[in-house]
């Protein structure tokens, strides 16, 4: 009877320790995703088309830097910095 007592105690034991989930073990909760709401297009806003492009070399011309971004659309203006501090 004492080893059925004691067997019945350990099994009690053993389900009571695979129920407690340490916090530390868990995963994180994960957090919804919030995406931000997208502004409404301004033709008037200058910066509203605005690209940046980098990687290009230092070598690369403002004539070449035209032909080879015409075909995505007309370039108003662009700076094209001729050293490593953008000058």
């Amino acid at each position: 009877a004492k080893a059925k007592a004691k067997a019945k105690a350990k099994a009690a034991a053993k389900k009571d320790d695979s129920d407690d989930v340490d916090e530390e073990d868990a995963p994180p909760a994960k957090k919804p995703k919030v995406e931000a709401a997208a502004k409404p297009f301004d033709p008037d806003d200058k910066d509203a088309l605005k690209v940046f492009i980098g990687g290009l070399p230092f070598s690369a011309t403002p004539e070449q830097i035209q032909k080879d971004f015409t075909e995505c659309g007309e370039i108003a203006d662009f700076h094209l910095p001729k050293n490593e501090e953008g000058n």
